[in-house]
């Protein structure tokens, strides 16, 4: 919100697209490779992205606006998930501030391409504490999340029921 801005990707795609409120076409940035998740952090002016391809597994990048990328960490999300892939293309990944303008609580929350599991990390990389994610509320599946924001003391998860599986579900937690 504090930029006007809305950056996303294109799966397979290594440019970051940024648009607005009014879906005006604000151009790209090619940091290089592709990122399956991004989250803004205003604090510091850059992007997280999580790497989505091969060779980029696990690896979590500060991205500036030119698009100048730099690993900050790589870490292979454990627990699974509903594809059984090889674990560490990441789809979750979301930018936590903090409670305090400190720079020492703030952290990442991250999870595999429709992972089992949530992570909760420093910024450096280190596990603070992995979660179970919820059942999916309508399908009692075993929640496969596929995307996270953090609002506050909550946390928003995308969940589908299976492997690109319907129902899919926003959920507070």
């Amino acid at each position: 919100p504090a930029t006007g801005r809305l950056y996303y990707t294109l799966r397979a795609d290594p440019n970051i697209f940024v648009t607005n409120a009014n879906n005006a076409n604000l151009g790209s940035i090619n940091p290089g490779i592709t990122f399956g998740a991004l989250s803004w952090d205003a604090k510091r002016g850059v992007l997280w992205g999580g790497g989505y391809q091969a060779g980029e597994r696990g690896k979590v990048y500060k991205i500036t606006p030119s698009g100048t990328k730099t690993l900050q960490f790589t870490f292979i999300p454990p627990g699974g998930n509903c594809y059984g892939n090889t674990p560490g293309f990441i789809d979750g990944l979301a930018y936590d501030e903090g409670p305090t303008l400190s720079n020492t609580d703030d952290s990442i929350w991250m999870s595999d391409d429709a992972g089992f599991q949530l992570h909760h990390l420093t910024l450096s990389g280190a596990l603070i504490q992995s979660f179970q994610v919820p059942q999916n509320p309508r399908s009692g599946n075993p929640g496969c999340n596929t995307g996270i924001a953090v609002d506050g003391g909550f946390l928003w998860l995308a969940l589908q029921s299976g492997p690109d599986q319907a129902p899919h579900d926003i959920v507070r937690v």
